[in-house]
């Protein structure tokens, strides 16, 4: 097999056990969100609870024993320590560097990276949480960061590469008690469009033909049509990147 068929092959085996912690991870998340009693999920042995109310995950460790139940649903006692404000809104903080090194850990099997909770939380935000109500949202994500990365650029803000989101644009008025899921179906159409303007803005190659589709199609339909591209440059620049990163033998 030739060097570059290996790397490939590679690519491939770390894209699949990615996908697949993705896929046990959304699943726990569903399990939790509806769950009676056990609302917790484990990661990097690690707990987070699921906030049934709000959809939110947020470290265990944050929330400690300050929860509440409204309509049989445990909801986070957000005071006296705000804990949700974490979570939502624009002023979040979550570097391209450490959405990379969370990718490694879990390409690798690895222990969980050595960073603050909090990022483990914004990246179950963006990956778990964001594509329950828009399923769009994981690619337009990765998009973002594998742009990024390819520019060299590990220190930008990922909240600040992605279009808006269901869980940044809540407002902060809102946070007592409100619903994501109600929230993401009022705002489905401006995330559509500003993915729109990030594919252009990532692969202008894809100008002419973007416009040609949206002549034809909605935001959404263009953007599965246009997915296996998108897939091609995020293979290459966040996978391809995992691959550089691995340690040599010996």
């Amino acid at each position: 097999m030739s060097d570059q068929a290996t790397r490939r092959a590679r690519v491939e085996e770390i894209k699949t056990k990615v996908k697949s912690i993705l896929t046990r991870l959304r699943s726990e998340y569903e399990r939790a969100v509806n769950a009676a009693e056990d609302n917790a999920l484990i990661w990097f042995e690690m707990s987070f609870f699921v906030d049934q109310v709000r959809h939110l995950i947020v470290p265990a460790a944050q929330v400690g024993g300050r929860w509440e139940r409204r309509s049989g649903k445990a909801l986070i006692a957000n005071r006296p320590i705000p804990v949700v404000e974490i979570y939502v809104g624009r002023g979040r903080s979550f570097t391209v560097h450490n959405f990379l090194e969370i990718m490694k850990a879990m390409a690798e099997d690895g222990e969980r990276p050595f960073m603050d909770e909090s990022s483990l939380g914004h990246f179950l935000s963006l990956m778990v949480v964001e594509p329950h109500f828009n399923p769009l949202a994981e690619i337009t994500t990765l998009l973002a960061v594998a742009h990024a990365l390819a520019e060299g650029r590990e220190g930008d803000n990922v909240f600040d590469l992605i279009p808006p989101t269901v869980t940044t644009e809540v407002d902060t008025a809102a946070i007592p008690g409100f619903d994501l899921g109600q929230h993401a179906r009022s705002s489905a159409d401006e995330i559509a469009q500003r993915e729109i303007a990030l594919i252009k803005t990532i692969k202008p190659d894809f100008l002419t033909e973007i416009d040609a589709l949206l002549e034809q199609h909605d935001r959404t339909e263009v953007i599965r049509i246009l997915r296996d591209e998108l897939h091609d440059y995020v293979r290459t620049h966040l996978f391809g990147r995992l691959i550089d990163d691995e340690p040599g033998p010996g």
